[in-house]
């Protein structure tokens, strides 16, 4: 994990901004339910600039509780 977050923060001098997941930081997140590079794995939603978008409803399910919610 650290060889694609922290490891390379360090080496672009970023570390203030990047690198870790804290407050003040900039961040993009996704959350799978397994293994990243399993080809079962289901990615359950991605974080975009503190925004929340779930694309694992249909779309006609997607609802404003679970699509574009900002933290």
């Amino acid at each position: 994990l650290e060889a694609v977050t922290v490891n390379p923060a360090r080496l672009v001098g970023a570390i203030d901004r990047i690198g870790t997941i804290e407050p003040g930081k900039d961040a993009d997140i996704a959350i799978f339910d397994g293994m990243p590079f399993s080809n079962q794995t289901l990615c359950r939603f991605t974080m975009i600039d503190g925004v929340i978008w779930n694309d694992t409803l249909p779309q006609n399910e997607k609802t404003e509780e679970t699509n574009g919610k900002r933290l």
